[in-house]
Protein backbone atom coordinates (compact mmCIF):
# COMPACT_ATOMS: atom_id res chain seq x y z
CA UNK A 1 0.00 0.00 0.00
CA UNK A 2 1.28 3.53 -0.62
CA UNK A 3 0.60 6.38 1.56
CA UNK A 4 0.84 10.13 0.40
CA UNK A 5 -0.03 12.55 2.77
CA UNK A 6 -0.35 15.95 0.93
CA UNK A 7 -1.11 18.75 3.26
CA UNK A 8 -1.47 19.76 6.63
CA UNK A 9 -3.62 22.90 7.93
CA UNK A 10 -2.52 23.97 11.80
CA UNK A 11 -3.02 27.27 11.70
CA UNK A 12 -1.46 28.05 14.72
CA UNK A 13 1.98 25.65 14.68
CA UNK A 14 5.29 25.57 12.68
CA UNK A 15 8.17 22.91 11.73
CA UNK A 16 5.38 20.14 11.35
CA UNK A 17 6.67 16.74 10.84
CA UNK A 18 4.32 13.44 10.11
CA UNK A 19 4.67 9.77 11.82
CA UNK A 20 2.75 7.51 10.03
CA UNK A 21 2.63 4.23 11.59
CA UNK A 22 0.69 0.88 10.96
CA UNK A 23 -1.25 -0.74 13.70
CA UNK A 24 -3.54 -3.81 13.76
CA UNK A 25 -5.39 -2.55 16.98
CA UNK A 26 -6.85 0.66 18.25
CA UNK A 27 -5.35 1.70 21.89
CA UNK A 28 -3.86 4.69 22.33
CA UNK A 29 -0.72 2.62 23.33
CA UNK A 30 -0.63 -0.24 21.25
CA UNK A 31 3.05 -0.93 19.36
CA UNK A 32 2.82 -0.25 15.92
CA UNK A 33 3.64 -3.24 13.28
CA UNK A 34 6.80 -3.59 11.88
CA UNK A 35 5.67 -2.97 8.15
CA UNK A 36 6.64 0.70 6.88
CA UNK A 37 9.40 0.36 4.35
CA UNK A 38 12.32 2.84 5.16
CA UNK A 39 15.16 4.25 3.11
CA UNK A 40 16.33 2.12 0.05
CA UNK A 41 18.44 -0.68 1.37
CA UNK A 42 16.95 -0.81 4.98
CA UNK A 43 14.96 -3.24 6.87
CA UNK A 44 11.05 -2.26 7.50
CA UNK A 45 10.57 -0.34 10.76
CA UNK A 46 7.23 0.55 12.74
CA UNK A 47 7.37 4.16 11.43
CA UNK A 48 7.84 7.17 8.92
CA UNK A 49 8.90 10.41 10.00
CA UNK A 50 8.39 12.85 6.95
CA UNK A 51 11.36 15.52 6.55
CA UNK A 52 10.05 18.41 8.62
CA UNK A 53 8.62 22.04 7.24
CA UNK A 54 11.04 24.71 8.59
CA UNK A 55 8.51 27.94 9.57
CA UNK A 56 5.45 26.90 7.33
CA UNK A 57 1.88 26.73 9.28
CA UNK A 58 0.18 25.09 6.25
CA UNK A 59 3.60 22.38 5.08
CA UNK A 60 2.69 20.40 1.97
CA UNK A 61 4.23 16.87 1.59
CA UNK A 62 5.93 14.79 -1.26
CA UNK A 63 6.93 11.52 0.16
CA UNK A 64 5.25 7.90 -0.12
CA UNK A 65 4.94 5.83 2.45
CA UNK A 66 4.79 2.28 1.83
CA UNK A 67 3.42 -0.18 3.73
CA UNK A 68 3.08 -3.90 3.55
CA UNK A 69 0.02 -5.22 4.49
CA UNK A 70 -0.66 -8.18 6.86
CA UNK A 71 -2.15 -11.31 4.48
CA UNK A 72 -5.14 -11.17 6.31
CA UNK A 73 -6.32 -7.86 7.58
CA UNK A 74 -9.30 -7.49 10.52
CA UNK A 75 -11.47 -4.31 10.73
CA UNK A 76 -8.70 -3.06 13.83
CA UNK A 77 -5.78 -2.59 11.27
CA UNK A 78 -5.66 1.18 10.26
CA UNK A 79 -2.89 4.00 9.90
CA UNK A 80 -2.28 6.14 12.68
CA UNK A 81 -0.84 9.58 11.52
CA UNK A 82 1.07 11.92 14.54
CA UNK A 83 1.46 15.27 14.12
CA UNK A 84 4.36 16.72 15.41
CA UNK A 85 5.62 20.48 15.96
CA UNK A 86 9.41 20.37 16.54
CA UNK A 87 11.19 22.67 18.83
CA UNK A 88 13.57 24.78 17.24
CA UNK A 89 14.45 26.69 20.12
CA UNK A 90 15.62 23.16 21.98
CA UNK A 91 17.85 22.02 19.47
CA UNK A 92 19.76 25.65 18.96
CA UNK A 93 20.10 25.32 22.94
CA UNK A 94 22.59 22.38 22.03
CA UNK A 95 20.08 19.32 22.17
CA UNK A 96 21.03 18.07 19.21
CA UNK A 97 22.06 14.72 20.34
CA UNK A 98 18.44 14.34 21.99
CA UNK A 99 15.65 11.74 20.58
CA UNK A 100 12.50 13.05 19.01
CA UNK A 101 10.44 12.72 22.22
CA UNK A 102 12.49 15.22 23.58
CA UNK A 103 12.88 17.73 20.73
CA UNK A 104 8.93 17.75 19.42
CA UNK A 105 5.17 17.88 21.02
CA UNK A 106 2.30 15.95 19.53
CA UNK A 107 -0.24 18.23 17.92
CA UNK A 108 -2.47 15.17 17.44
CA UNK A 109 -3.86 12.19 15.39
CA UNK A 110 -6.01 11.40 12.95
CA UNK A 111 -6.58 7.26 10.97
CA UNK A 112 -7.92 5.79 8.66
CA UNK A 113 -9.48 2.02 8.96
CA UNK A 114 -7.72 0.32 6.22
CA UNK A 115 -11.36 -1.85 5.59
CA UNK A 116 -15.00 -0.61 4.96
CA UNK A 117 -17.16 -3.19 3.94
CA UNK A 118 -14.22 -6.09 3.73
CA UNK A 119 -12.38 -4.34 0.89
CA UNK A 120 -9.17 -2.52 1.56
CA UNK A 121 -10.24 1.51 1.20
CA UNK A 122 -7.98 2.94 -2.16
CA UNK A 123 -9.11 6.68 -2.47
CA UNK A 124 -8.25 10.48 -0.82
CA UNK A 125 -9.09 11.12 2.62
CA UNK A 126 -9.54 14.18 4.26
CA UNK A 127 -8.52 13.79 7.72
CA UNK A 128 -9.98 14.96 11.08
CA UNK A 129 -7.34 16.10 13.51
CA UNK A 130 -8.02 14.37 17.15
CA UNK A 131 -6.14 16.09 20.51
CA UNK A 132 -5.94 12.87 21.95
CA UNK A 133 -7.05 8.79 21.58
CA UNK A 134 -9.05 6.95 23.35
CA UNK A 135 -9.99 3.59 23.73
CA UNK A 136 -11.05 1.84 21.05
CA UNK A 137 -10.98 5.04 18.91
CA UNK A 138 -11.85 3.42 15.64
CA UNK A 139 -15.24 2.50 17.16
CA UNK A 140 -15.94 6.02 18.91
CA UNK A 141 -14.61 7.76 15.77
CA UNK A 142 -17.16 5.99 13.60
CA UNK A 143 -20.05 7.23 15.81
CA UNK A 144 -19.22 10.73 16.44
CA UNK A 145 -17.91 10.60 20.04
CA UNK A 146 -13.73 11.42 19.77
CA UNK A 147 -13.06 15.27 21.13
CA UNK A 148 -11.42 17.14 17.81
CA UNK A 149 -8.79 19.95 18.21
CA UNK A 150 -9.93 23.30 17.11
Amino acid sequence: LYVYPQHLNISSHRNLTIVTQLYDIDEPNAKPLNAIYGRPGTQLTTKHISPMTYHLKRPKFFEEVKIVLPNHLKPTHHIRFSFINVSLKKLKRGLTNASLDRLTGILGYSFVPLLRGGRVLEEFHTLRIYSRLSASYLHKESLGGMRKNP
